[in-house]
């Protein structure tokens, strides 16, 4: 579905996972297609939806640039969907 990390960004990425995980958010790359760096970001506590969800973003496409200015951020997190009487 995704292409494959290359082994050459991987560590950089990991450190960014592991900066999310001491946050208490669930971070994975899932793959990089044509520049597109595909992301799941799930709460391990919280809801990361509203204005919590669009700081852990911003702060996420921040190191991301930091280090990959390169890449366009693709958020993959699943959205909540909502029925009709919502």
């Amino acid at each position: 579905k995704w292409g494959t990390l290359p082994e050459s960004i991987k560590e950089g990425l990991e450190s960014i996972e592991q900066k999310f995980n001491e946050m208490k958010i669930d971070l994975k790359f899932l793959g990089l297609s044509e520049k597109k760096l595909l992301y799941k970001l799930e709460p391990k506590e919280n809801l990361t939806c509203g204005s919590a969800g669009t700081i852990y973003r911003s702060h996420l496409e921040k190191l991301v640039k930091e280090k990959f200015p390169f890449f366009i951020l693709k958020d993959a997190s699943p959205v909540a969907v909502y029925g009709e009487r919502a």
